[in-house]
């Protein structure tokens, strides 16, 4: 599993726009943020 459902929906709720943003998201671990962050944010936009 890379995210959990939580975090998940953190993000549809939070939808964040810049990797700026995404450090706001606390349940994202900072591995996370590294390799998943331009993917998550390319798929919410």
């Amino acid at each position: 599993m890379l995210i959990n459902n939580a975090t998940l929906e953190e993000l549809a709720r939070v939808q964040p726009q810049t990797a700026a943003a995404l450090k706001g998201i606390t349940l994202l671990k900072n591995w996370q943020r590294k390799e998943l962050g331009e993917g998550i944010l390319q798929a919410l936009n």
